[in-house]
Formats: C-alpha cells, structure tokens, sequence
C-alpha cells in the first residue's frame, strides 16, 4: 500500500509522533526529477545502516515524477513515504516549504536532507551517527564533500569549506556556507529548536546563521560521504539567476543574516564582508529595477563599512541612483564593473609581481657578500630569461 499525504496549507503543521531512536530520517524535495530521483533514493537505500526513512516531497510535479515517487513507495514500503504540496512557483522552488512539511512528518533521531540529484556514501548514516554518539556536545556532523557537473569526473578535493574543520558556525558562515546540503547530518532537536526554513531566497544558508547564534557544536568526519551533482547540463535549467521576486526576497534574508552576525558579536571582517554583498545586491536590484530594495541595501552597505574610499563609492552609487534613476545607476555599474575588475585584477598581478622580484633581489644581497653580487644578479637574470623562453 502506497502511503500519500497531501498538503493543501501553505505550511505544514507539527505532526504527533513518536521519534525513534537511532533512526535517520531523510527528507528529498523533488520537482520535475524523476529519473534523479531514483538515485538519490537509492543512494539512501544502499546505507549500511538499517533504520531509515525516506520522506520524497513531491513540490507539484508536473511531470511523471510523481508517478515515479508512488512506485519507489510501492517497492520499499517500510522506508519510503511520499508528501505532495501544490508547486510553490520559481520564487523559491518550493524547497524551503518542502522541507518544512518533510520534518514535520519524519520520526528520526536525526535528519538528512537531500537535494533530488544529490547522492550519498553507503557508509554515511553509520558513520556520522557514530560521530554524533561519540561526541555528544556536538549537534551536526558533516563530512568532505566533491562537487561536479554530471558527467565529469569526481574531483579529489573536498567542496567549499567541507575540507577544513570547525567546531562553531561563527563566524565563518557568515562570509559564505560551509557545507553543501547532503554533506551534513542533524540531530533532530537542533533543528526543532531553531526552525522552521523561511520562505526566502537563501533560506539554508539564513538557516544555519540561526543555527550560529544558538552555539551548536560541529563535528567533522574526514572522509568523502556526499556528492553534490550539477545538473545544468542535461536539465537545461539556469542556474544561480534570480527571479524578479527574489529580490526583495534576498534583501530580507540578507538583514536576517546580518541580525544573526550581531548577535554572536562577529569581528569586524564579517560586516565588511557583508558591506560588499549588500553593495553587490543593491547593484543589482537596481538594475532589475528595485529602487527601495537598491536603496535600503547601500544604505546598508554605507552604514557597515569602516573603509573610506569603499564608503565613498556606496554614497557615490547611491547619489547617482537618486539623479538618474535606480535602474540606470545599476546598468552604468554593470556596464562597467567587468572591465574594472579585470583592471584591478591585471594590477594586482604586477604589484604581485614585483614584490616577489623585489624580495628575491633583497634576499639575494643578504645572503651574499657584496663581491659576489654580480655574478649572482647575473644568474638569477640568466634563470628567469631561461624560464621565460620555456614559457
């Protein structure tokens, strides 16, 4: 019998039920992916360990996905449970919604989450649960992660910040998210404490900034457990482009994110960095033609930064916005921040440059006596003469 659960709300409810011990719960939103579907499901079906379950929350399909998901739960009826809510539209995909009715309809003592074209590790239940038993101050786990088009090899070296390790969120999250979503594994009761998602652009990473604020400890398996599959290629889906509505959207979470960052008393560096993401996303909703949004992120922006020359641009884009409108400011800086960048770029290379030629001359007449620097200037010329000739 194929267990189906409806939602018909905009959010769902906390559900009664008894939450089993040792059990992993894992939660896939899935729109328009059947045949990905499939190998994520089966990625979970293959851990070595026993006790799981598989929630699949269907965002409204239109496709044969749900089809596909109903048959998954016919074949493995004792781990497999299908959710439908009505396609929460290209805002947000529906992600943060799904997960949301995924928790509340799970019974696991931890929770994994899992995008549709992910993959997991057969050992990854078994030995992050086994971390997470050994440490018990800890509240997540994650482990190395590769990251790939579909269709390239896996690379040797772990995604983002998978590779390093941290025992707190703070500050690092604040400059960008450390893990990819199936590389980390959740003791259910951090995620009870700290939801539910928000309905926003970036609602995983504004998610775990909450999850900074509340001091949850890491834990750090060093060992490849996940791949996160880029699926560009035979989907043709576009990827990283934001909807209209996502802008104010992401202003939101931006604020929220910054709250968070407060909160924890994070050093200067991180709303310095935050100085230049409200500047890149008031720049661009004013392109997209979001005048309020453009100008309640330079504000942002001005009121964060302790740089002078960075302060004057922020004023100097927010006056220009004012006189000749908010959309043209934002395509005159779109228009030409590619080429200044390259510039910048192409200056520092030489500044780089020159120093190293600088520190090795000075290096040289240290460590030589003085008699000798002519022949020893000559062969350092006659070596980078060499190596330019090769190259």
């Amino acid at each position: 019998m194929v267990v189906v659960k409806i939602l018909s709300g905009l959010r769902a409810g906390p559900a009664m039920r008894n939450i089993r011990n040792g059990m992993v719960s894992t939660i896939i939103p899935v729109y328009n992916r059947p045949r990905l579907l499939v190998e994520a499901v089966d990625s979970v079906l293959k851990q070595t360990c026993d006790a799981l379950e598989i929630i699949i929350v269907d965002d409204g399909s239109t496709d044969e996905t749900a089809a596909v998901a109903e048959a998954l739960c016919a074949q493995h009826p004792q781990f497999v449970r299908l959710v439908r809510q009505p396609h929460a539209g290209e805002m947000h995909n529906g992600w943060p919604r799904a997960l949301n009715a995924g928790i509340a309809e799970s019974s696991g003592e931890f929770v994994q989450f899992l995008d549709s074209d992910d993959l997991l590790m057969p050992p990854k239940f078994a030995t992050q649960v086994a971390a997470l038993r050994g440490d018990l101050e800890a509240g997540i786990s994650y482990a190395y992660a590769r990251e790939y088009a579909m269709g390239d090899p896996p690379p040797l070296k772990p995604c983002r910040r998978t590779g390093e390790t941290f025992r707190t969120l703070a500050p690092a999250v604040f400059f960008c998210r450390l893990w990819p979503t199936p590389a980390a594994l959740y003791r259910r009761d951090v995620i009870e404490r700290n939801g539910p998602f928000l309905e926003i652009v970036n609602s995983d990473w504004e998610f775990e900034c909450r999850l900074a604020v509340s001091g949850v400890r890491l834990n750090h398996c060093r060992m490849f457990l996940a791949d996160v599959r880029n699926t560009q290629r035979i989907e043709g889906r576009r990827q990283g482009n934001r909807p209209r509505r996502g802008y104010p959207e992401n202003l939101d979470a931006h604020e929220r994110m910054l709250a968070s960052a407060r909160a924890v008393g994070a050093p200067p560096s991180v709303f310095e960095h935050q100085a230049r993401l409200f500047f890149a996303l008031a720049r661009d909703s004013a392109a997209a033609g979001f005048p309020i949004e453009s100008r309640r992120a330079v504000e942002q922006a001005i009121a964060l930064t302790d740089s002078w020359p960075r302060r004057l641009s922020y004023r100097t884009f927010a006056t220009a916005a004012g006189r000749l409108g908010s959309r043209r400011a934002g395509a005159a800086v779109q228009s030409v921040r590619g080429p200044l960048l390259r510039a910048a770029t192409r200056v520092r290379l030489i500044y780089a440059r020159w120093q190293h030629r600088l520190r090795v001359v000075v290096d040289t007449a240290m460590t030589v006596p003085w008699r000798q620097w002519p022949s020893a200037f000559a062969r350092l010329w006659q070596s980078r003469a060499g190596a330019r000739a090769r190259s």
